[in-house]
């Protein structure tokens, strides 16, 4: 007897399926620039036009020390500005109060110790995690 089947063709379906190349999934790539231009826009605009940044200062330890915002004032030159909260090392306020143009306006600054007692001022301490169960607003 003879063979009469041809054996370059596979039988199987499932092998036919799986040795047919089939085309690869196209992503375009512009979807990968939308976060990239939309982060750039972001800051473009918090550079040019509010010249405002949220800033974060930290002691050496990475500890937070300082918490407020900055205005730029030349081209990279950034003062503080607004509201700032210093921060003792244990996490503690150790003060709050306003800048101008990086100049403290004292008239405004309140100022606590370690523990969260105001230091020369009838404000309460604000709350943080150090003193969020010792102390409370008034």
């Amino acid at each position: 007897m003879t063979d009469t089947h041809d054996h370059s063709t596979p039988t199987d379906y499932t092998q036919a399926a799986a040795s047919q190349d089939r085309p690869a999934v196209k992503r375009s790539p512009w979807l990968v620039l939308i976060p990239i231009v939309v982060l750039a826009l972001w800051f473009g605009y918090l550079f040019f036009v509010s010249r405002v940044l949220p800033s974060e200062e930290t002691y050496p330890d990475g500890r937070r020390s300082a918490v407020g915002t900055v205005k730029r004032h030349g081209f990279f030159d950034y003062k503080r500005a607004g509201l700032w909260r210093e921060y003792h090392r244990n996490g503690a306020v150790a003060g709050e109060g306003q800048y101008e143009a990086g100049e403290k306006v004292e008239e405004t600054w309140e100022y606590w110790d370690e523990d969260g007692k105001p230091i020369n001022t009838d404000r309460p301490a604000p709350k943080t995690k150090a003193n969020e169960g010792s102390r409370k607003r008034m």
